[in-house]
């Protein structure tokens, strides 16, 4: 079940267990986790991610709440994570990691080079790390943690004058794999994810607001010029561009050929097809997601509504207002996160 769908199941508006192990209230039940504080929750494909003030990332299943898997970090979270395919790449203080989605297992652990820029992501065979104080993207080897902690063995470098001011995305496109990030000129640039990462094409885009989005349909971004782009990332042409009436805030969602994007004014909806308005709604909500027939939005006061996806309308039969409440006992099964971090592999110490 979509993390999204928990939340239509705990306002009662799809069939759930008659004692769900997990609920969420969005604005306050996620400030406090018993006697840690949540610093970040990160739905992430099949998982979702909560890292907190202990400086451990647990991966719940969204569907009952049960702990899969507890990755103890030791540090800050300060980037990611980002889900490429079936991994996570994160900084966490001054450590690169990439971790299987599935099983927490940690495929990369190396120091950073430089303080990251943006944050970074991983393809097969090699992790991508953009710096901020030297304008230069490392693209450094997979490897399993060694004995000792250092840096990364770096495969090939790529300066850009400016420097980098968007997250990395690995994109799994035909006919090659492609690396895409943002810079601080305003354009998008795309690389090989290659031996050499020879650039493939690069578009003004006018700044990003937060990873593109990829869907069959091409890649769905959000711009700083207040505009929304599907793009064609084989080869970088603009399928459609549509404007926005307030600054974009957050990552787009694409759901059932529409593009939901959350505005300073508002949500709005573009059909997914040529950019065409849809519908849109004022105020200051905030979209969580999207089910066929349904938008899911928080409001800032922390309840939950929802409204048609066909017309933005709210919807009728009690759907709207609905609080999701936090049960912090079930949401954590503290002798269950006793037994993950006792069976979690030793991790390498660090060079000194």
């Amino acid at each position: 079940m979509p993390w999204t769908a928990l939340a239509l199941a705990l306002a009662g508006l799809l069939p759930a267990d008659d004692d769900p192990a997990l609920t969420l209230d969005w604005e306050l039940g996620l400030e406090r986790w018993k006697d840690r504080f949540l610093e970040a929750v990160h739905p992430a494909g099949p998982v979702l991610l909560v890292a907190d003030s202990e400086h451990d990332l647990t991966a719940l299943d969204p569907a009952t709440g049960a702990p899969l898997w507890l990755l103890p970090l030791d540090r800050p979270l300060l980037f990611g994570p980002t889900l490429s395919d079936d991994r996570l790449t994160l900084c966490a203080g001054d450590e690169l990691w990439v971790v299987d989605v599935d099983d927490g297992a940690v495929l990369h652990r190396s120091l950073l080079h430089a303080e990251p820029a943006a944050r970074p992501a991983a393809g097969p065979s090699l992790v991508y790390e953009p710096a901020l104080t030297d304008d230069t993207l490392r693209v450094v080897r997979l490897a399993p943690p060694a004995a000792r902690l250092d840096r990364g063995d770096v495969s090939w470098t790529y300066r850009r004058p400016g420097g980098f001011a968007g997250a990395v995305s690995w994109l799994d496109v035909a006919p090659e794999p492609l690396v895409t990030l943002g810079c601080h000129d305003g354009r998008l640039l795309a690389l090989r994810d290659g031996p050499k990462g020879a650039p493939r094409w690069e578009l003004d885009v006018g700044g990003l607001v937060a990873r593109p989005v990829l869907d069959d349909a091409g890649l769905v971004l959000a711009s700083q010029r207040r505009q929304l782009f599907l793009i064609d990332p084989s080869v970088g042409s603009v399928h459609w561009r549509a404007s926005l009436d307030g600054a974009p805030q957050g990552a787009p969602v694409v759901a059932d050929g529409l593009v939901l994007q959350t505005t300073t004014r508002g949500v709005r909806a573009v059909e997914l097809a040529d950019g065409s308005p849809a519908w849109e709604r004022d105020g200051s909500e905030r979209v969580l997601g999207a089910l066929p027939g349904l938008v899911v939005l928080r409001r800032p006061d922390g309840t939950v509504v929802f409204c048609s996806d066909t017309d933005g309308a709210d919807l009728d039969g009690g759907r709207t207002g609905k609080r999701v409440v936090c049960h912090a006992d079930r949401l954590y099964d503290w002798s269950m996160r006793r037994r993950l971090r006792a069976s979690s592999s030793r991790l390498p110490s660090r060079t000194e």
